[in-house]
């Protein structure tokens, strides 16, 4: 057992490992052009939630929600945070599922999220007017145990203040045990959170923002998003994969249109894989990759 990854790393180099997680974005960085670095794209994607119960009048404001997403510079983020994640304008991750005609579903249904600075500072002018403020402040939330997280809501924290005059970003770093509780009660006003792959359909994201569901830790109320979703997973629809596949890229739209979420990135796994380990099974569900099956080559 290692518990430092730099320790995993030198080991690897040493000869006296056959995988090495890279496990920090520096640990990324440093060895991307290794000739035995990988990377295996997870089915998990990564958001900001907002909490639009009424509990947080600012963000039940679609200009201030708009804003929000429009000033997320995705690119720069993942350049700090994460080198090996990569941008994804959906609320499912990459290489989840394909559609009837072929495509991966995140390219099928994607949304036009995107930086666009100016246009935020101007929907975050008008969002302050109707609210009657002219600044306002917002805590945004994450796990002081996940190395995306930590740096990620440093970067966010800069990235949406510069972009969006009169806005303040608090930042709370808790363990990921007191994260999920706190989505879990609604305790929270902007939560980076990220979701997995149970099995590799959209519908095992998209029911997380269900009116009344459970998973919807944001408490999002989108008639549109509920419509299409409805009409994806039940009869007569469900049945005809073209028209369930429609069903679900319309409750992609619907949410991008009300910004309910901010989608970031999908992720990925980093490892330094021995060249001779042969025989991995990769896969994009739970189980990222499987080693049943791996023998070292002679």
């Amino acid at each position: 057992m290692v518990n430092n990854p730099n320790t995993d790393v030198n080991l690897f180099k040493s000869g006296k490992l056959d995988v090495a997680n890279l496990a920090t974005p520096e640990l990324v960085s440093a060895n991307k052009k290794n000739k035995d670095y990988k990377a295996l794209t997870s089915p998990r994607i990564d958001v900001l939630e907002y909490n639009q119960s009424g509990k947080v009048p600012e963000l039940s404001n679609l200009k201030i929600r708009q804003a929000l997403n429009l000033a997320t510079n995705r690119k720069n983020l993942l350049e700090i945070a994460a080198p090996s994640f990569s941008i994804t304008n959906t609320v499912t991750p990459k290489k989840l599922d394909q559609a009837p005609n072929g495509e991966d579903f995140a390219t099928y249904a994607a949304q036009p999220y995107k930086y666009d600075a100016t246009k935020a500072a101007e929907l975050f002018k008008e969002g302050l007017k109707e609210l009657g403020k002219t600044s306002i402040t917002l805590e945004l939330e994450g796990a002081n145990d996940n190395s995306f997280a930590k740096a990620a809501l440093d970067y966010l924290k800069g990235n949406l203040e510069k972009d969006l005059p009169g806005l303040t970003i608090n930042e709370k770093l808790v363990s990921s045990a007191q994260r999920q509780k706190d989505a879990q009660n609604n305790n929270f006003q902007i939560l980076l959170t990220s979701w997995g792959a149970d099995y590799n359909e959209p519908s095992d994201f998209l029911m997380n923002f269900v009116s009344g569901s459970t998973m919807n830790h944001g408490l999002v109320k989108n008639p549109n998003f509920d419509k299409a979703y409805q009409a994806a997973t039940t009869a007569p629809d469900v049945l005809s994969a073209d028209k369930r596949y429609a069903h679900y890229k319309d409750a992609e739209n619907a949410l991008y249109e009300a910004a309910n979420v901010n989608p970031l990135a999908t992720e990925s796994v980093s490892l330094l894989l021995n060249p001779k380990l042969k025989g991995i099974s990769t896969y994009n569900s739970a189980m990222i990759f499987d080693l049943r099956h791996a023998e070292i080559a002679k």
